[in-house]
């Protein structure tokens, strides 16, 4: 998945040979993190879900300066993130498995997952999880495979509503409501 990374923004492998971890950091930053901005209407998103009192907020991901408190309010800052989220579960090497104990530890039972990237949503898929692909990262449409795509930011608010609405009412009556 980092190799497709690589070819879609038509970056050299050759930078990423020499400086192990921390030259990749610095490049990815160079790269991608310095270009990066929260697309509009992602803080109102964040905020409307942060008021639902059964919504718990996670961030999967592989950077671990996640893990550092002074930096992610940092990096949140300077996306115009809003909240605090209720887990961050990092792992440069390994995510699969770090979110594997996370859920195991947690009892995990439903999450929604949402993806840039189909690498991001088949993590969620093998966990069983319901899989929303949106377009505003680092993949178009015809790239991701998921239960729903979303163009939009105030879009993903409605599927996420109409999903937690949906496995509600398989958990309170058993009943396969479609979406």
């Amino acid at each position: 998945n980092k190799f497709k990374l690589l070819l879609k923004y038509r970056i050299s492998p050759f930078k990423f040979l020499f400086g192990g971890k921390e030259k990749h950091n610095a490049i990815r930053r160079e790269e991608f993190w310095n270009g990066v901005r929260a697309f509009p209407g992602m803080a109102e998103v964040l905020m409307r879900l942060r008021k639902g009192p059964t919504v718990s907020l996670g961030i999967v991901t592989h950077e671990t300066e996640l893990d550092n408190a002074e930096e992610r309010l940092k990096l949140f800052q300077h996306f115009g993130i809003p909240i605090d989220f209720d887990a961050i579960i990092t792992d440069y090497y390994n995510k699969e498995a770090t979110f594997e104990t996370f859920i195991q530890e947690n009892h995990v039972s439903y999450a929604i997952f949402i993806g840039d990237t189909q690498f991001d949503l088949d993590l969620g898929k093998k966990f069983g999880f319901d899989t929303i692909g949106v377009t505003w990262g680092f993949s178009s449409k015809e790239e991701l495979q998921a239960d729903h795509i979303v163009d939009d930011p105030r879009e993903l608010l409605q599927v996420i509503f109409n999903r937690l609405y949906a496995a509600e009412q398989r958990e309170l009556h058993g009943d396969p409501t479609p979406y």
